[in-house]
């Protein structure tokens, strides 16, 4: 009876979501990259580029063997340009839901217990494909942390973190935007030509 509450419950509240249509503008990103297993594409902000794959796995693993019920990191991407910034894709398809919707509905909490943070905001809407989205903006005089948490149907999938100096904030927000403008429930087959 809980669940059947939990989902009439969320069908309700993700019918009132409004959409958001971010620009995409071409120049400030990279070529479409392709994600399988989550069956995702996207493009990352121009000047990061992806950590060795081995090195990623290996952090993920150590992850998962100390908290299976945490994202999985699958993808790591470092900047070429700005210091100190730094964009990971996680997977979220196996953590329950009842833990994301808990995490949400108590996020102050969840995402600043130490106080780490100087201010945390939350702001939900759909994206192309995607019937949900939650993004958090977390910040404070030195670091800014935009997590965007991607859902499919009822049930969070996966969630993308860029991490940069606040300095940059401004400047940065537009190369974000066209990232989660870029960012579909599909593949994108590309075809290049030699």
């Amino acid at each position: 009876m809980k669940n059947i509450i939990i989902l009439l419950a969320l069908a309700l509240f993700t019918s009132c979501i409004s959409n958001r249509d971010f620009e995409m503008d071409e120049g400030l990103l990279s070529e479409v990259a392709n994600l399988n297993d989550l069956q995702i594409s996207y493009r990352m902000p121009m000047g990061f580029k992806a950590v060795n794959q081995n090195f990623v796995d290996s952090i993920s693993n150590i992850s998962v063997m100390a908290n299976p019920f945490d994202r999985i990191l699958t993808k790591l991407y470092v900047d070429t340009v700005l210091s100190n910034a730094n964009i990971s894709i996680y997977d979220m398809r196996h953590i329950p839901t009842e833990k994301t919707e808990n995490e949400l509905d108590f996020y102050k909490q969840n995402y600043n217990s130490q106080n780490y943070w100087k201010s945390v905001d939350k702001r939900r809407y759909k994206s192309n494909e995607f019937p949900r989205v939650e993004e958090i903006t977390m910040s404070n005089d030195y670091k800014t942390l935009i997590r965007v948490i991607y859902f499919d149907d009822k049930k969070a999938k996966f969630c993308v973190d860029y991490f940069f100096p606040t300095d940059f904030y401004e400047d940065f927000l537009p190369f974000v935007h066209s990232s989660i403008a870029s960012t579909n429930n599909s593949y994108q087959i590309v075809i290049t030509q030699e």
